[in-house]
């Protein structure tokens, strides 16, 4: 039994350490309270070690708030992205732990809640945050939830690469009646009672005054994705387990704060996550050899080149053992120092560009860059497919994750079929329609593109056709509920 004077409160509601956040791999479960103090404080220490001060100052201006507050504040809604696994379907997975809050008289859902398989955890977040925000005193609206808060709970909820849409104001105040998998009584007063501990923990009182462009949800969004796989790995949490007599008192939730806070930069430092430091300036500093002909004249013109201009672009051409490599690692690193840059990205593979060079005029790039081609963890520079289709100036380009048809009359007009993964095409029908792959239970076989074969064809009617004799009827809401956006109302004929 929590006695009130020592539990985390929200109203009549205590903090309830039964329930788990993540369990597999695990000496015993780890409550949520835990995993959602861990995954902000990880966050926070990101913030530091990987955001440049112009992007912190830009986050910080776009929310209307200071940059510490904005760091706070961030750092909380990280914490808060998995709220959404206080609901019956996500505790009902381990039924040894949700045994005794099913059968607690506290805790009510409607009949078959357990069973919203459908209705994933991060899909719960996004609904349930956009009240608990709100009552936080966030920015609200009447018909549509402010645009603010919209973003804040799209990107929390997208955490496993699934955003969800703008919910409208009464959609938000009955999401429980919209989706039965949320709970009702007792696990809504749950998910209040984490924020609000949550919040008082990290200090988050602040109340941002915007929301976040596209582009710096972006990067909040991947940040929060890391965060979270730093926190959740099972060598991260069991020397961190809770004794067997915790109980979420407050004074219980600052020490694990404070301990989550005191790990965090351990756990970035061994993920290698952070700023490139591009220190050197001497090309002898890099290499351990005499610079060449081609590398002397980059270093003795580029440091002088970017002190008077900044930043720019270097191509270097020259024949195969000319030693580009070197020169490029080089240009990089005085490049990398002048732009402020925090990281170095080396592209395999090759780029695939068209060109129109009419009679009398000079050559003009019409489509690309496109690729790398075949670039990916498993295979580059091969495993891609691109021809002509004779199709009025039609082509595709097969290659990583994607087929894509482009028609050179119109660049702007293209069609894109994408897959989950990664894929080794090994040919190609003419029209580009049916190909072949390669693919195997672990991944693709390597390099070389060995694996089990693979005949593809890029026919959506023949997959609805076959999605409908299996399923024998359209497609209900609540299946909708965990495909992609934009499906067509009607699939299966009637």
């Amino acid at each position: 039994m929590i006695k009130r004077d020592e539990a985390g409160a929200s109203g009549d509601c205590l903090l309830d350490v039964r329930l788990w956040g993540k369990e597999s791999g695990l000496s015993r479960p780890y409550p949520v309270m835990c995993h959602l103090l861990d995954t902000g404080a990880v966050f926070r220490e990101l913030w530091d070690v990987v955001l440049g001060d112009e992007t912190k100052a830009a986050i910080a201006d776009a929310l209307g708030l200071s940059v510490a507050e904005a760091r706070m504040v961030v750092s909380f809604w990280a914490g808060l992205h998995d709220i959404g696994k206080i609901t019956p379907p996500f505790q009902a997975q381990v039924p040894v732990c949700y045994k005794p809050v099913r059968d607690d008289p506290a805790y009510v859902c409607a009949p078959g809640a357990e069973g919203e398989k459908s209705f994933r955890h991060e899909i719960a977040s996004h609904w349930a945050l956009y009240q608990l925000f709100e009552e936080a005193g966030y920015p609200g609206g009447e018909r549509l939830v402010h645009k603010s808060v919209s973003h804040q709970v799209a990107l929390l909820g997208g955490h496993h690469g699934l955003f969800g849409g703008v919910l409208k104001a009464k959609e938000a105040a009955r999401a429980s009646d919209y989706n039965p998998g949320l709970g009702k009584h007792g696990r809504d007063g749950q998910r209040r009672v984490h924020f609000e501990e949550l919040r008082r923990a990290m200090g988050a009182y602040a109340v941002p005054r915007g929301g976040l462009p596209a582009a710096l949800g972006v990067v909040v969004s991947g940040l929060v994705v890391v965060a979270d796989w730093l926190a959740s790995q099972a060598s991260a949490i069991e020397p961190r387990l809770p004794g067997p007599g915790w109980s979420g008192t407050a004074a219980e939730v600052d020490a694990h704060w404070h301990a989550a806070m005191k790990a965090a930069p351990g756990l970035v430092r061994a993920a290698r996550v952070g700023r490139a430091r591009f220190s050197i300036v001497e090309f002898g500093e890099m290499f351990p050899f005499a610079a060449n002909s081609l590398q002397r004249d980059l270093a003795e013109h580029l440091p002088a080149m970017v002190g008077e201009h900044g930043p720019g672009l270097v191509l270097v051409t020259a024949p195969t053992g000319d030693g580009k490599t070197e020169a490029a690692l080089f240009a990089a690193s005085l490049l990398g120092r002048a732009a402020g840059a925090r990281g170095l990205y080396f592209a395999p593979g090759g780029m695939l560009e068209l060109w129109s060079a009419a009679t009398g005029q000079r050559p003009s790039k019409v489509v690309g860059p496109l690729g790398p081609l075949g670039g990916s963890d498993s295979f580059t520079g091969d495993g891609f497919s691109f021809s002509f289709t004779g199709n009025d100036g039609e082509f595709y380009l097969a290659t990583g994750n994607t087929v894509r048809f482009q028609q050179l009359p119109d660049p702007s007009h293209f069609e894109t079929y994408s897959f989950a993964a990664d894929q080794y095409f090994l040919a190609a029908t003419k029209d580009g329609r049916t190909l072949l792959r390669t693919r195997s239970e672990s991944g693709f076989g390597g390099n070389s593109g060995r694996g089990r074969l693979d005949l593809i064809h890029l026919d959506p009617e023949l997959w609805k056709r076959h999605l409908c004799d299996v399923v024998g009827h359209d497609l209900t809401r609540e299946e909708r509920r965990g495909l992609p956006s934009g499906l067509p109302e009607a699939i299966c004929p009637a």
